[in-house]
């Protein structure tokens, strides 16, 4: 303690750490004797008397010194130092869990937090960064769930810059690296972190794009690789893998399979439904993001969050139409920029299929259909986008047909608005003059004219 507050407190009357760890010591004595020994009282002019022998001189009244130890001799003999008894310590734990956020002195804890949090958090980096020399695994994860259960404070709080901190903190510690080892410690810290994420989600402002990369990695690991994943791991012409590192790989993709269950993954999408209608918006944004760098950095390209668009789109539609219409348009602008961009037929076959189901669970949605116009005729327009934008030479403009199609047919009962964006699509298509492309455009206007 004395090393870190001397640390803290360089260029304040504290000459070296002796000095600090005398008059900590000296503050405590004199806590036991005013409350517990039975002695003697100590006066008030003792007891500064007794401090100002570490200050090389006397400490007179009326000066700075002598009215702060004063202070100290006053409210001590008034309310003691208390300490939290071991047969307590379940007591106080189950009342952090059940009534965490109903306990806290919102007032008081924040004024703590907002000038503290960065001393709090350097301390715990210099206890952390000691353990880890002296691989002392308990004090390691004391030290981690005490940085979580401040980030959960400062989350309560609304105390953005010190959650990102404390959050990053140990977000920083994961390296899940495809080519280096993975430790116990390392998978103790994952599991730690994936639960308070759960528990915690919805008091989580921001990070939430290292979280989901985080998560990402964890899926593919998860899933069990195949010989095609093994093959273009060994035939990589970027990141070509040895034998040895193969085995690193795989052995990593066990021990998380062993201990992580993917459903600790899967469960934080559903709970976004509790998160306020600011923080979805990002963490939508951030899942594009993330979406985009499993196509783009992966052997093979993965389709893990780009599915969770749509699951994230059914979860959060009890949203105010104002917050559907920005999901709607986050979602739909990326992957409408994946049909159009990207020539790898899987991928944006998938994107397209995402988009049908987007656009279906919308069409579905009753307070849409008579209210909202505006809404349903931006669900159209993305189509005369796309179509505009692609090489209608190449199969996507057949297969864009082909899904305009099916939701006329299948849910055009449910359009009232956006027809004339489904007119300048078929206009643009029938120009084309090709086969499959006219037969759509002529089913869709035999179920107009039924």
């Amino acid at each position: 303690f004395s090393e870190i507050f001397y640390e803290l407190n360089k260029g304040h009357e504290y000459k070296n750490i002796d000095m600090v760890y005398y008059i900590s010591f000296s503050i405590f004595k004199l806590n036991n004797n005013l409350h517990k020994e039975n002695k003697p009282k100590k006066t008030q002019e003792k007891f500064v008397e007794e401090i100002s022998q570490y200050y090389d001189m006397n400490i007179t009244k009326g000066k700075y010194l002598y009215d702060t130890y004063s202070l100290y001799y006053d409210d001590i003999k008034k309310e003691p130092i208390k300490f939290f008894n071991e047969d307590k310590k379940e007591e106080i734990q189950l009342e952090k869990e059940n009534n965490f956020e109903i306990n806290i002195n919102n007032d008081d804890i924040r004024k703590l937090m907002e000038f503290s949090w960065n001393n709090f958090l350097y301390i715990y980096n210099l206890l952390i960064n000691e353990s880890i020399k002296k691989t002392n695994h308990e004090l390691f994860f004391n030290c981690l769930n005490n940085i979580l259960l401040l980030s959960k404070i400062c989350g309560i709080l609304n105390l953005e810059k010190a959650q990102e901190m404390y959050l990053n903190t140990v977000l920083n510690m994961i390296n899940l690296n495809e080519k280096s080892e993975l430790s116990e410690m390392m998978i103790e810290v994952i599991i730690n972190l994936m639960n308070y994420i759960n528990d915690n989600c919805q008091n989580i402002k921001i990070n939430w794009i290292k979280i989901l990369e985080i998560i990402s990695i964890l899926e593919y690991y998860l899933l069990e690789p195949d010989e095609n994943v093994i093959l273009n791991l060994k035939n990589s012409s970027k990141n070509r893998f040895t034998d040895k590192e193969i085995k690193i790989f795989l052995n990593k993709t066990n021990n998380l399979s062993l201990n992580i269950s993917d459903a600790i993954c899967e469960s934080i999408f559903s709970k976004t439904e509790l998160f306020e209608n600011e923080i979805i918006i990002l963490f939508i944004q951030d899942l594009c993001s993330i979406s985009k760098k499993e196509l783009d950095t992966f052997f093979i390209p993965r389709f893990f969050s780009l599915n969770k668009l749509v699951e994230l789109l059914h979860f959060n539609l009890f949203r105010a139409p104002f917050y559907l219409r920005n999901i709607w348009k986050i979602i739909s602008n990326y992957l409408s920029e994946i049909i159009i961009k990207y020539n790898k037929e899987n991928i944006w076959k998938q994107s397209l299929n995402n988009l049908k189901q987007i656009i279906i669970i919308l069409l579905q949605k009753e307070e849409y259909l008579n209210i909202y116009y505006k809404f349903q005729e931006e669900i159209f327009i993305i189509f005369e986008k796309i179509f505009n934008e692609i090489n209608k030479i190449n199969p996507k403009g057949e297969n864009v047909m082909d899904v305009m199609y099916f939701i006329c047919a299948q849910y055009g009962k449910n359009i009232n608005w956006g027809w004339i964006n489904i007119f300048n699509v078929i206009k643009t298509a029938f120009e084309l003059n090709k086969e499959k492309i006219n037969e759509n455009i002529i089913n869709i206007l035999k179920y107009i004219c039924n």
